[in-house]
């Protein structure tokens, strides 16, 4: 597995990191102890989650897997999304929902729907060492190696009162570094406050170019880009429709890449999400085996800057020519 150097914890870390999202919701305990292992076999050692990802139990099943390999592995963590509530018949039912959702895949976007979500809650700085605490409780841990501001507003990240909290979890030691995971007009503010981050996270794909637009931003030696989201909300069909309207253009970056045609939009995704983020984390919610064996090959490579800039170059074309 590559690694990448991360100064402000003086330590190597996975370039791949395993996102821990749906871990107790739509993943099951088991499945996900399994797929959280698997990881750490193939040298996954970046592991993110939340209060409020799994329904919220993400937290505690990880501490609960992971505590004896504690050393191993890089935990990042939030607080600004608190887990949903969510009534008793609803837990129950659920590992009978989670097989069905796998025989019928169709029904998946619904049964999300009816999910509840987490609720931002303001972040209060005199709450925030009692958030961290809670999560250090349920994580099985003395310290948090990343703690995220999870999708702050704008007035958070420009609010010397907020950061100045979160200075002293990381004086106390219950923190050891400081990110900021939001869109990109977040990292701005926060930037322009002068406030000290070590870590920006935030979305990437082709269609929104964040990447090379942060990047421009970021002047602190040592920050690091985690990205992830290079999957969803749509991406790999937009992606297919593009390809459609222009054959030429992806089939000659297929035959370059040596990529089958059946895994073309699959391929190109994945190798574009580290090419973009070549010194940073790409993360995904991997917990088949296949999706995880195929992000540590593409996560290993030597990533290449000029094939993001190409496969731009080619979404742009194509949906000029689309439109």
């Amino acid at each position: 597995m590559r690694q990448i150097q991360l100064r402000c914890l003086d330590r190597n870390v996975s370039a791949l990191g395993f996102g821990c999202a749906s871990l107790g919701s739509r993943i099951s305990p088991t499945a996900g102890q399994r797929a959280a292992f698997r990881a750490l076999d193939l040298g996954v050692t970046w592991f993110d989650v939340a209060p409020s990802y799994g329904d919220g139990q993400a937290e505690e099943l990880l501490g609960k897997w992971l505590s004896g390999e504690r050393r191993k592995i890089v935990i990042c963590t939030k607080v600004g999304i608190e887990p949903p509530q969510i009534a008793r018949v609803q837990r129950l039912v659920r590992p009978f929902i989670r097989p069905l959702v796998k025989l019928i895949p169709q029904i998946r976007q619904r049964v999300s729907r009816l999910r509840p979500t987490g609720r931002h809650i303001p972040i209060e700085p005199e709450e925030i060492e009692g958030l961290v605490a809670r999560s250090l409780r349920r994580l099985r841990t003395d310290y948090i190696d990343v703690l995220a501001l999870h999708e702050p507003n704008l007035s958070v990240d420009a609010s010397d009162r907020v950061f100045k909290a979160i200075a002293q979890v990381v004086k106390k030691g219950m923190v050891r570094s400081v990110s900021l995971a939001g869109v990109p007009e977040s990292i701005w503010a926060a930037v322009a406050a002068g406030h000290s981050v070590d870590f920006f996270q935030f979305r990437d794909t082709p269609f929104e170019g964040a990447a090379p637009l942060v990047r421009k931003t970021i002047c602190k030696e040592g920050a690091v880009f985690v990205t992830h989201g290079v999957y969803g909300s749509g991406t790999l069909e937009r992606l297919h429709g593009l390809r459609q309207a222009s054959i030429d253009l992806f089939g000659e970056l297929a035959r370059r890449l040596n990529i089958p045609e059946r895994r073309l939009e699959v391929e190109i995704l994945g190798r574009f999400a580290f090419a973009n983020n070549p010194e940073g984390v790409v993360v995904f919610s991997m917990f088949q085996e296949g999706h995880l064996k195929f992000n540590a090959k593409v996560a290993s490579m030597v990533p290449d800057p000029q094939l993001a800039d190409e496969v731009r170059r080619i979404v742009n074309c194509s949906g000029n020519s689309h439109a």
